[in-house]
């Protein structure tokens, strides 16, 4: 079994707000200063020169390193500051850049040691917007077939450290009667998070990957990459940038990620499968911050603060008394509001019951911060 990352995206974004004007010599700079931090252009062996295809999505002005048989790109939006630099690896240039680094600099270099240095000596906030978390389970008999008819048919069961089964959607993609990758749970854009579990043995022979060699040495060879976006993935970008961790806690970190929300249980034998026990073990260790942010139970702070914002119609009253009142009447109002609140003479007859159930049931959101919230 391997654990390691695959693809993943990052931002640089501002601690400051910067006019149009000014970002877009502010940006530069940050690419520049990026370049440097991470000798990205002796590591890979290219020069930094403008791209107008492969571009990152909402991203019109990207770089890359010249022709290359890997995906890297730098990018920002000259009109929108707040959008920050985009930095993405795809799988094959994070691998290269980790083996050449090593070769040059006689050092190896982890995905967390790789954020701090692009976080050192600089006031931007350094935020994943997607990571790939990988584990390869090479020669384990297990069947693609047979495991989407035993998740189809309740026989086995995706369930997170809690015991709950939260997957909802399965899906899969195959030929000629042989299924060739399962997803589980939701790919749409505002998802946190999926899994996709497939032959990598046979993706890498059949488009001659860059693993080939490594994936006809052997029997069997199935992946199981979790993707992490979102809020999600900010979360994860917390945990690598404050905690030191070696390689070997990165792993055990890695796989307490994943088997955090993927464990599969065989109800036949009322056991987990061997796959997941044997993540299991190697997630034994110290403990990391978990991510708290996927059931719908955890994102009912969230509805209602936009709520408030979007649906309550506080905002336009707001601007109604603004432009009756001016700024000190919105003032006195706000204020009105709030000595309303005080006095809790909007609490109705079992009001503090619910709410205090309500409460009970979400102290986990106390685990995260209330900007997460909104």
């Amino acid at each position: 079994m391997l654990i390691g990352i695959d693809e993943f995206t990052f931002t640089i974004l501002l601690k400051h707000k910067c006019s149009a004007l000014e970002w877009i010599s502010i940006a530069e700079h940050i690419i520049m200063d990026f370049l440097k931090k991470t000798q990205l252009e002796t590591v890979l062996q290219g020069s930094l020169q403008l791209v107008t295809t492969g571009k990152l999505q909402g991203y019109t002005t990207v770089y890359d390193l010249g022709v290359k048989d890997f995906y890297i790109a730098l990018g920002y939006n000259p009109a929108h500051p707040r959008m920050g630099v985009c930095i993405r690896f795809s799988a094959k240039a994070w691998l290269l850049y980790r083996i050449n680094f090593r070769e040059i600099y006689a050092e190896d270099i982890s995905l967390p040691v790789f954020m701090k240095r692009v976080k050192h000596g600089s006031e931007n906030q350094i935020r994943l917007s997607r990571i790939d978390m990988t584990i390869d389970y090479f020669n384990y008999a297990i069947d693609l077939n047979e495991m989407y008819e035993t998740l189809r048919d309740k026989n086995l069961v995706v369930c997170d450290d809690q015991g709950r089964s939260l997957i909802r959607t399965v899906n899969f993609y195959g030929k000629n009667q042989k299924i060739e990758t399962i997803y589980l749970g939701s790919k749409n854009e505002n998802s946190k998070g999926f899994m996709r579990i497939y032959n990598k043995k046979m993706e890498q022979i059949q488009h001659n990957g860059y693993r080939k060699q490594e994936a006809m040495a052997c029997q069997e060879w199935i992946r199981f990459e979790a993707v992490y976006k979102g809020a999600y993935a900010h979360l994860i970008s917390d945990t690598l940038l404050n905690i030191e961790m070696d390689e070997r806690e990165f792993k055990c970190y890695i796989a307490q990620i994943v088997a955090q929300k993927y464990r599969f249980f065989n109800k036949e034998n009322e056991d987990y499968t061997e796959y997941t026990a044997d993540l299991l073990n190697v997630a034994e260790g110290k403990e990391y911050p978990k991510l708290y942010c996927e059931s719908t139970r955890d994102n009912a702070l969230n509805r209602n603060i936009e709520h408030l914002r979007k649906g309550s119609g506080l905002f336009p009253t707001m601007y109604k008394v603004q432009q009756l009142y001016g700024n000190d009447g919105l003032n006195r109002f706000w204020k009105y509001l709030f000595r309303y609140y005080k006095k809790q003479a909007w609490v109705g007859n079992g009001t503090l019951k619910e709410l205090n159930l309500w409460l009970k049931k979400h102290e986990e959101l106390k685990k995260i911060p209330l900007e997460n919230n909104y």
